[in-house]
């Protein structure tokens, strides 16, 4: 039985300004679903409607609502004070830093030496293969591999750094193939623009937390990159596989057709949003950190063949298991944020196919995974990454996706209603460029309605279909579709059952019910 505190009950309401000036918002029924739920039911103010639809009413809950205060610490920046690396990468160049060895290391450095670091043949993604120690170089080099594990020496041959690199090098064989599904593309479906996408995930924050722990970085995205904000985003399952699949596939997990019978069923034949993108002729990258809980790892086969053109699993598998380079609690790589090794290999993608098209799904977990606060550590390296990836002009042409899986799904806050409210609705913002709201309004006014409507995992998938056959028509979407693309308006009656969310997961109030502080 659950215990209602100091409030009284008022009734159904008919109008939502009596809801944001008198009355304190409860989903009863949301709660009674929820066996995970212990204790009594906290009180929280709402400032309104989020969605304000005839079909779905989603609250706008306080970040800082006074039932979370004591769970809510912020989390400062990371410092990471490992060996200081003797070299940095700066294109297809694997570069001496000068200024470090002199003012830090006092001239003491001879040599570095690599090992190259491969999963080719092996087929697995559980498995790499170190290189044999190459040539002793003392000078800067150009290199011919994509992933190293660099050794740097002393005058006394002691070793002073060691450190991990990531490049993205041009393919030949790629090229040539990108090159030839290209020309097919525009001939066959002679789409009005080529635009690169850049999807980038952060794992288990919600709304509400990265209002709370990331504003830098969310106030950059807002007022610097005009991005829109999905207000409604609404998850659709547990966790983040089950989320993440119906926003590369369109389908639930149980229909692409897996489930835990198939743990050794490896995912290289389903149909995921990439290889179309692929099949046009766009390069392809596929980027996650954390490789014990990736996304088609835990607890699964993964991929025997790289999904991606760029994939860097088999560099994450290598700094995994050098454990003598980490500090920090497992997030610096010697002197190296791994979420800024991540985030770097995604701006030297865009970077390196700047006037190609190009693809790419980036999922950044590490820093973010295990404890609500820890999104606050993320702050500093995403709003550097936005920064650059802005100042580089990497978004002239690219459409951004911004967004999360959920919100965190354990700790003292998921034992609260706006713990539990958040959990279910993780951020999403699209970035386009400038140029694309004026050359096509309507689409870009369609995406601008649709940030105060329900929208789902579904609707991104639909999104991304709608960017690689591109036409620049406007059409109407239908209320019956489980997704619909962020270019078609959203119509206004759509609920959680026509967008297919189970209502343990429906944020909207289907029973208006109306809670008000005793007086």
């Amino acid at each position: 039985m659950f215990r209602l505190r100091r409030i009284f009950y008022i009734g159904f309401f008919a109008s939502t300004s009596l809801v944001a000036s008198m009355c304190v918002l409860h989903l009863v029924y949301f709660f009674s679903r929820d066996h995970r739920f212990v204790g009594s039911v906290d009180i929280f103010m709402s400032r309104g409607f989020l969605v304000d639809t005839s079909a779905c009413k989603i609250p706008d809950l306080d970040p800082f609502d006074p039932s979370i205060a004591d769970a809510v610490r912020k989390r400062g920046k990371i410092s990471c004070l490992g060996r200081r690396s003797v070299t940095y990468v700066d294109g297809t160049i694997l570069r001496i830093n000068r200024t470090r060895i002199e003012e830090e290391l006092h001239g003491d450095f001879k040599y570095c030496r690599y090992q190259t670091i491969t999963r080719e043949m092996l087929d697995s993604d559980f498995a790499f293969a170190y290189g044999e120690l190459g040539e002793s170089f003392d000078h800067d080099i150009e290199v011919q591999d994509e992933f190293m594990r660099i050794y740097c020496y002393s005058m006394s041959e002691g070793v002073i750094s060691t450190t991990f690199h990531a490049f993205i090098l041009p393919k030949e064989d790629l090229e040539r193939r990108c090159h030839q599904r290209l020309k097919k593309h525009l001939r066959r479906n002679n789409p009005r623009e080529i635009l690169n996408v850049q999807m980038v995930g952060v794992d288990s924050v919600s709304r509400l937390n990265f209002m709370r722990q990331m504003p830098r970085t969310r106030e950059f995205l807002l007022n610097e990159l005009n991005a829109v904000e999905m207000l409604g985003y609404n998850k659709v399952a547990d966790n983040t596989f089950v989320n993440i699949v119906p926003m590369m596939t369109g389908r639930f997990v149980e229909e692409l057709p897996w489930d835990e019978s198939m743990v050794k069923t490896p995912f290289d034949n389903f149909t995921f949003i990439w290889k179309n993108f692929s099949q046009a002729g766009y390069r392809t990258l596929y980027a996650e950190d954390a490789p014990k809980i990736a996304i088609f790892v835990y607890q699964k086969e993964g991929f025997h063949k790289a999904p991606a053109d760029y994939y860097n699993r088999a560099l994450a598998l290598a700094m995994e298991r050098h454990t003598s380079v980490w500090n920090h609690k497992h997030h610096c790589v010697a002197d190296m944020l791994e979420t800024d090794m991540l985030l770097n290999y995604v701006t030297d993608f865009s970077r390196q196919f700047r006037d190609k098209p190009h693809f790419g799904f980036t999922f950044v977990t590490r820093l973010t995974h295990d404890h609500v606060n820890d999104a606050g550590a993320a702050d500093e390296p995403h709003v550097n990454f936005l920064r650059k990836f802005k100042a580089e002009g990497h978004l002239n042409n690219t459409v951004l996706i911004y967004y999360s899986d959920h919100g965190n799904r354990f700790g003292e806050m998921r034992n609260t209603y706006v713990g539990k409210a958040e959990e279910r609705l993780p951020f999403l913002f699209l970035v386009f460029p400038e140029w694309f709201r004026f050359r096509y309004p309507e689409i870009h006014e369609n995406i601008r309605i649709n940030s105060k409507r329900l929208t789902t995992p579904f609707d991104v998938f639909e999104t991304l279909k709608d960017i690689l056959y591109f036409d620049g028509r406007v059409r109407k979407a239908s209320v019956t579709d489980r997704g619909i693309s962020l270019f078609r308006e959203i119509p206004e009656e759509r609920s959680c059952s026509h967008a297919h969310i189970l209502p343990h997961w429906c944020m909207c109030m289907q029973k208006n019910v109306c809670l008000c502080r005793a007086v």
